[in-house]
């Protein structure tokens, strides 16, 4: 709640001109293939590039302030997950997204290796492939309705952390990954795939989970 800051040599240095900040409560952080840096806040979203500062709310053409994700798609396009919907810029113009997604309140928003855009919201998931909106709920193998972060690990394989343990899709389903006892059914906030040694991290309530992939086969 007090701003971001940058480690270099061991010592971390807070951002100096973070009144260009649209807030100091940081929600997420994304780093862009043009360099510049995206700082999603609980008031909007702020861009940092080599031409200074840029902020976004919901008075300058973003659906909500209350920011949780930015990411960006094949085409380089920005997507913001709000608690209001989505909103996707392409460096002139806004398009929101609200009626194809199963809750407003976004957790997460997330470009597959295929460039699939995938939604977590706290009612559901959504695909988009460029064409079409396809969603995905307890019904479709979800453990949780409630999604909150996905992953691919290095056969590809997508991963999605829930309010009730994770899930992978294949073939058009989610299929509920068996947890060990001391975590099973509990809520998984983060995942971070390991591709070089082939395994995924997934945070928890109770503390961090190491799952093998290799070990699973």
């Amino acid at each position: 709640e007090s701003g971001p800051a940058s480690l270099s040599d061991s010592v971390w240095t807070p951002l100096s001109d973070m009144e260009n900040l649209a807030d100091r409560y940081i929600t997420t952080i994304k780093g862009m293939n043009d360099g510049s840096l995206w700082f999603g806040t609980k008031r909007g979203v702020s861009r940092q590039s080599f031409q200074g500062w840029t902020s976004y709310t919901f008075l300058t053409g973003l659906i909500g302030d209350d920011v949780s994700s930015v990411t960006a798609d094949a085409m380089g396009k920005i997507w913001i997950g709000t608690s209001s919907g989505i909103s996707v810029y392409d460096g002139e113009s806004w398009n929101h997204y609200t009626s194809v997604l199963p809750s407003l309140i976004v957790r997460e928003v997330y470009k597959s290796n295929n460039g699939t855009m995938w939604c977590a919201t706290s009612n559901g998931i959504t695909a988009y492939d460029g064409a079409s909106w396809v969603r995905y709920g307890t019904f479709d193998g979800l453990p949780s309705p409630g999604g909150n972060d996905f992953a691919e690990d290095r056969n590809n394989t997508l991963w999605i952390a829930t309010d009730s343990g994770v899930a992978q899709f294949s073939n058009g389903k989610w299929i509920e990954l068996d947890l060990p006892e001391e975590v099973a059914d509990i809520a998984v906030y983060t995942l971070a795939a390991d591709i070089v040694n082939g395994a995924v991290w997934m945070g928890t309530e109770f503390g961090l989970v190491r799952y093998s992939i290799e070990s699973s086969q």
